[in-house]
């Protein structure tokens, strides 16, 4: 499932890239949070994205957060 939360935020005009997430910051407490890289010219808004994607998912594959990062992390390996 992440991976079609992902394919339709890279479909949303201003996404060059997402990376969706299960958080779980207190046990049991599971939420999705989706990580996206803008394109030069946009930087998409959390409440544009969310209504984009209302239009294709179902409300359980909604994150309900959204972090802008200019670039992902990446790691030695």
């Amino acid at each position: 499932e992440l991976g079609e939360i992902e394919a339709q935020l890279i479909a949303c005009r201003g996404v060059r890239e997402a990376v969706v997430v299960v958080r779980e910051d207190e046990p049991g407490d599971k939420r999705l949070v989706a990580y996206v890289i803008g394109t030069a010219d946009l930087e998409p808004d959390a409440t544009y994205l969310r209504e984009q994607l209302r239009l294709s998912l179902a409300e359980h594959m909604l994150p309900s957060a959204f972090v802008s990062l200019e670039a992902f992390p990446l790691t030695a390996n």
